[in-house]
């Protein structure tokens, strides 16, 4: 599964937190756009700081795309649903400062919580996230 793919402890830190804010999460994959964590894939050596930059201008527009199409399975298109719909994007800034610009240009609310923090600040963001919560602090990490 892609969620096990991925092993560095930062990835490890932002999955124990999406898992556990009891919300659907997906991986952000340089080369498969949106990923459901269960979707089984094969290891791969990709980065959007190779992309070309009309390529990296359509993967953000193509990953915006595959969420409409999750949300629209779950009829959360309408407007006011969109409104409401906010998106937390736990990714290195490469990945989630134009994906968050792109979801909020189509009326939707995104941001990133650990934005501009370095490596080690974000780590400790989320280690405090654990400490806040019962269900967080019994995560693994």
């Amino acid at each position: 599964p892609a969620k096990d793919l991925y092993t560095g402890s930062l990835f490890r830190s932002r999955r124990t937190y999406a898992e556990n804010q009891g919300d659907l999460w997906f991986i952000i994959s340089a080369k498969h756009g949106l990923l459901e964590p269960s979707r089984t894939i094969k290891s791969y050596d990709a980065s959007i700081d190779g992309f070309h930059p009309l390529d990296r201008a359509a993967w953000f527009v193509g990953v915006a795309s595959q969420i409409l199409e999750r949300l629209d399975d779950s009829s959360y298109l309408d407007d006011r649903m969109m409104r409401q719909t906010a998106f937390e994007i736990h990714a290195g800034a490469a990945y989630s400062e134009r994906l968050i610009d792109v979801l909020r240009s189509i009326g939707f609310s995104a941001a990133c919580p650990v934005a501009n923090l370095s490596q080690g600040e974000q780590m400790a963001w989320y280690a405090r996230q654990r400490n806040r919560d019962g269900r967080l602090a019994a995560a693994a990490t």
